[in-house]
């Protein structure tokens, strides 16, 4: 299952969404990969955004 689609699904799974408002949301969140074990912050980074892990092979 790709990154877009375990979104919509955690989505629909606690609130109730339709297909346009899911968009409008889902445009405000960008995909990154980052390596095992590294961070996704640093001692002292600020932080201004939230994120949502998620294992897609």
């Amino acid at each position: 299952m790709e990154a877009e689609e375990k979104l919509k699904q955690h989505f629909l799974a606690n609130t109730t969404i339709t297909n346009e408002q899911f968009e409008y949301v889902s445009a405000h969140f960008k995909l990154k990969t980052f390596k095992k074990g590294q961070s996704l912050i640093q001692t002292g980074d600020v932080v201004d955004c939230e994120f949502l892990s998620s294992k897609v092979v």
